[in-house]
C-alpha cells in the first residue's frame, strides 16, 4: 500500500486535519486584520484531511463542525472587527477550536490498541478472507504463524473472496463454545458491490450468531477509503451492541504498508503474514484458567 493513501486509511489524517483547523482558528484571531491567504489555506487543507480520512463520526457532529468552519472562513475575509458580523469572528473561531478538540477526544479511544485476555486452553478461530486464508500454496498464513508463536490452538476458517455474508458459513464451522473468534472480514464488501445497508445487516447477523455461541469476539477495523465512513460506523456501533472488541485499523494498515509485506498491495507475502501474526500476538495476554 502506498504511504500516502495509508496515511488516510489508518486514521492519522483526521488528527492532522483537526490540528490544522485548530491552528487556523488561533492564528486568524491573532493575525486579525493581517489575515493571510496562507492561513485560510491551512483551514481548507485541514478540512480536506478530515474529510478524506473517512473517520466515522456522527453526521450531526460533522455538520456542526463544517458550518462553524465555513462561517469562520467567511468572516475572516472581512477587515473590520467592529461590525456586527466582525465581532462574531472571535466567538465562532473559539467555538470551532473547542469543537475540533472535542471531536479529537471522541475519536482518540478508537485508536488505542486493546489488551485481549484468554486462557491458554481457550481455542481461537479466525474468520476472514484472503488476507487470512492466503493466495498461495506454500504460505504459512498468519493464523498458523500465530499458533506457533503463542503456543495456542488456532483454527483458520478464512476463505479467499469471503464477505460478511459468506462468513456466516465459517461461523457455523466453529466446534466450541466460548472460543476467541478473530474477525478479519469486510474488505471484499468494502471494495466490491455491497451497499452500506446490506453490510450493516449482514455484519449484525454474523455477530449475533457468534454471540449465541458465547464467543469472545475480536473484530479488526477496516482501513477505509475516502467517503466510506458508513462501513466504519457500522463496525463500531455493532461492536458496542454485541460486546465485540474492536482493533484499530492501523494494525492492518501498518502491516500492508510494511515494505515487502504484500505481493500486490493487498494480499500478504510471507513477511506480511509473519508481521500480522506478531501484531495480533502482541494484543493477547494468556491467563490461568479457573
Amino acid at each position: 500500500m502506498n504511504p500516502i493513501p495509508a496515511h488516510f486509511a489508518d486514521g492519522l489524517a483526521f488528527f492532522v486535519g483537526m490540528a490544522a483547523v485548530v491552528l487556523f482558528s488561533v492564528l486568524q484571531l491573532w493575525l486579525s486584520g493581517r489575515f493571510t491567504v496562507l492561513v485560510r489555506l491551512l483551514a481548507v487543507v485541514g478540512a480536506l484531511f478530515v474529510i478524506l480520512s473517512a473517520t466515522p463520526l456522527a453526521m450531526c457532529a460533522y455538520a456542526g463542525w463544517g458550518i462553524l468552519l465555513v462561517a469562520v472562513l467567511v468572516l475572516a475575509k472581512g477587515r473590520s472587527s467592529t461590525s456586527a458580523f466582525g465581532r462574531l469572528r472571535w466567538p465562532l473561531a473559539a467555538a470551532l477550536a473547542v469543537l475540533s478538540l472535542v471531536l479529537v477526544l471522541v475519536e482518540l479511544p478508537y485508536h488505542r490498541m486493546p489488551r485481549i485476555s484468554l486462557s491458554r486452553q481457550q481455542p481461537i478461530y479466525v474468520i476472514g478472507d484472503s488476507i487470512s486464508a492466503g493466495i498461495g500454496v506454500r504460505e504459512r498464513c498468519w493464523p498458523t504463524v500465530l499458533a506457533d508463536q503463542a503456543g495456542l490452538a488456532v483454527t483458520n476458517l478464512a476463505k479467499p473472496a469471503a464477505t460478511v455474508a459468506s462468513a456466516l458459513e465459517q461461523a457455523g464451522r466453529i466446534r466450541h463454545t466460548s472460543a476467541l473468534v478473530i474477525l478479519e472480514i469486510g474488505g471484499n464488501d468494502l471494495l466490491g458491490h455491497t451497499d452500506r445497508t446490506s453490510f450493516r445487516r449482514r455484519l449484525g447477523d454474523l455477530l449475533a450468531e457468534l454471540r449465541r455461541g458465547q464467543h469472545q469476539v475480536v473484530m479488526l477495523e477496516l482501513p477505509l477509503p475516502p467517503f466510506h465512513n458508513a462501513f466504519g460506523k457500522a463496525q463500531r456501533e455493532l461492536a458496542r451492541e454485541h460486546g465485540a472488541t474492536l482493533v484499530p485499523k492501523r494494525l492492518m494498515t501498518h502491516v500492508l504498508c510494511t515494505k515487502g509485506a504484500t505481493v500486490d498491495g493487498i494480499h500478504l507475502s510471507q513477511k506480511g503474514h509473519d508481521a500480522f501474526a506478531e501484531r495480533v500476538r502482541s494484543l493477547l495476554t494468556t491467563v490461568d484458567a479457573r
